[in-house]
């Protein structure tokens, strides 16, 4: 798959303050709530077909599944995913792969080619939702911007 991100006026935005000079960004699991949220509650986290674990992960943990059910004996902290150690990354955590997208005079772009998972765009679910429990760890429904701090 071909991801790219082409955003202007970022500066115009009412997030403009919490932006910085950097976007983390990540395939989610659910879709954005309808007023623009991106939080957990709207987003859960990182889309992870592969069950890999990463801190961000919307893969359960076992403590709270069936005993047959993927699931994430724990997750992976701060920095668990980097262009070091891919073969820990989410399929989702674009950013911890690829890098961050560097913002100037309120611009961003970047374009990657990922072909870790050729069958994932299978798994888009549009209209998942955390709230509704249709969003599970391997769909994903929104490309998630974070900027400093994870806003």
């Amino acid at each position: 798959a071909t991801y790219a991100a082409d955003l202007i006026d970022l500066d115009e935005s009412p997030l403009d303050t919490t932006i910085g000079d950097s976007l983390a960004f990540h395939l989610h699991s659910g879709k954005v709530g309808p007023e623009g949220q991106c939080g957990g509650d709207f987003t859960g986290g990182h889309y992870d077909p592969k069950v890999k674990c990463g801190g961000a992960s919307t893969a359960p943990l076992c403590a709270v599944v069936e005993e047959d059910e993927p699931c994430c004996e724990e997750k992976g902290g701060e920095g668990y995913c980097n262009n070091k150690n891919i073969g820990k990354c989410e399929v989702g955590d674009l950013s911890g792969l690829y890098g961050k997208i560097a913002v100037e005079q309120g611009t961003a772009e970047k374009e990657v080619e990922d072909g870790r998972c050729p069958e994932c765009i299978a798994d888009y679910s549009p209209e998942a939702t955390m709230t509704d429990g249709s969003a599970m760890y391997n769909t994903w429904a929104s490309v998630v911007f974070h900027g400093n701090g994870g806003q």
